[in-house]
């Protein structure tokens, strides 16, 4: 039924407030009753999953980083949540993504190389001093980045 039909909007109301007493409450109680907001990192969410926990008043700010980036690049604000990205970069952070779509990391956050590892250290920077993450993702026009679960293999 649609939503944008009186009887469609009854419909969904009704349909959420037993979602609520099945599944929403006990979910909201198992994270201490008072959870609202949580940030989350590793591959991108399912937006799927990102709904259900919408609908269950608990928001979810995905984010992006890596090890070497100490850790975090970027997450969703809570005054921009954008389902399906990582969000915008933080302050200082810098990302660009590359022609062959490769996510790139600039800034005080970014490591300065591996212990004792120079051809590693030289492998992780580009030539202008960019991270080189090993990520696929691209820039959405809002400003906001997404990436790929996987690291892509390097050559």
């Amino acid at each position: 039924m649609p939503s944008t039909t009186a009887a469609g909007r009854v419909w969904l109301r009704l349909a959420h407030g037993a979602c609520d007493r099945v599944a929403y409450r006990a979910l909201r109680d198992s994270l201490g009753g008072r959870c609202r907001t949580v940030i989350v990192g590793g591959a991108p969410m399912d937006e799927r999953l990102s709904h259900f926990f919408r609908g269950a008043d608990v928001r979810v700010l995905e984010g992006y980083g890596l090890t070497e980036t100490s850790p975090a690049l970027t997450v969703n604000r809570p005054d921009r949540q954008r389902i399906g990205t990582v969000g915008p970069p933080l302050p200082d952070a810098r990302i660009r993504v590359a022609a062959d779509g490769e996510i790139q990391a600039h800034g005080p956050m970014v490591f300065g190389g591996y212990w004792n590892n120079p051809d590693a250290t030289r492998n992780a920077f580009t030539d202008d001093g960019w991270l080189r993450t090993g990520d696929l993702g691209h820039s959405t026009p809002t400003g906001s980045c997404t990436s790929a679960a996987a690291r892509r293999i390097s050559s």
